[in-house]
């Protein structure tokens, strides 16, 4: 399928930026949820040994090569927040060196131990998933890696795919038609049957579809094509093994249908699918269980 219907069914990035009043709306909710539970404004330690006008300067360093992410967002939400002061020379998307100093923090030494946890997770998740994401796009291969949304902090999570060179898949149910297993079985129990309706209701609309085996890919690719012919439609390939995803993309083999292939596909087993033909493999480990990169924030 073309590259630019790719991206009509899985780039979603432009949502996610700081001119857009929603994105900065749900980063800022979970911020403030994050900081309630740590009681931020009841921090006893300092409270008892740092002086109010004590004066700090900080710096966060990567322990770690990696792929800088969250910063725009950690910058936006406490230069709005606190009198804390941000100057970095790198910004998100970047490489980052092991030791690296990634920014200067100064402030009131109190706001910069109370925010500390806060600024912290969230650089080295998002970070982790960015550089993950760059680890595995930079196999020679067209096909592009995308999120899931088994995504623990929304759309953040997708801001970090995004960064380290993937494809933010689907924000929100509401983006674009993408028909599951639970879809067809309330449908029908028999999943031809199924499929045949889905069909049908669609009406041409453009829509990604599951398959679980090749017979229900090559029945539906035959009532497609009958019912719509060249018009755009994605088949996921919902825990394919690598030879059976082969087969059938091979086997069908026509310009308006692309593939995605989902369910079981990680950093160890990614080398047997990157590249038999599919459009897009979608990985949830990226987002789901992540690897924090190591960072750190110390006084000077």
């Amino acid at each position: 399928m073309r590259g630019d219907k790719i991206k009509q069914f899985f780039d979603r990035s432009d949502k996610l930026t700081l001119q857009n009043p929603k994105y900065i709306y749900l980063f800022t909710r979970l911020f403030n949820s994050l900081l309630k539970f740590d009681e931020v404004n009841n921090d006893v330690t300092s409270r008892y040994l740092i002086s109010k006008s004590e004066f700090g300067h900080a710096v966060i360093t990567s322990h770690q090569e990696g792929v800088l992410a969250g910063f725009n967002e950690i910058n936006y939400y406490l230069t709005s927040k606190t009198n804390l002061k941000f100057n970095t020379k790198t910004h998100d998307g970047s490489p980052m060196s092991k030791d690296e100093i990634v920014c200067d923090i100064k402030g009131p030494a109190r706001e910069i131990l109370r925010y500390e946890r806060l600024i912290l997770n969230c650089l080295q998740r998002l970070s982790g998933i960015a550089s993950d994401v760059k680890n595995l796009t930079s196999k020679r291969s067209t096909t592009r890696i995308a999120a899931t949304r088994k995504t623990p902090w929304g759309w953040l999570d997708k801001k970090a795919v995004f960064l380290g060179g993937g494809l933010t898949h689907r924000l929100s149910l509401a983006d674009s038609i993408l028909v599951k297993d639970n879809h067809l079985d309330l449908l029908s129990r028999n999943r031809y049957e199924a499929l045949d309706n889905t069909v049908k209701l669609l009406k041409g609309k453009l829509a990604e579809i599951e398959v679980e085996t090749y017979d229900e890919a090559s029945y539906l690719a035959k009532i497609w094509q009958k019912n719509y012919n060249d018009k755009p439609v994605m088949f996921l390939l919902d825990n394919f093994s690598a030879v059976e995803a082969k087969k059938t993309i091979r086997n069908i083999q026509l310009n308006n249908i692309g593939f995605e292939l989902s369910g079981g596909i990680n950093e160890s087993n990614i080398n047997e699918y990157i590249n038999i033909g599919a459009d897009v493999i979608s990985i949830g480990q990226l987002t789901h269980s992540v690897q924090a990169l190591d960072m750190s924030i110390r006084f000077t």
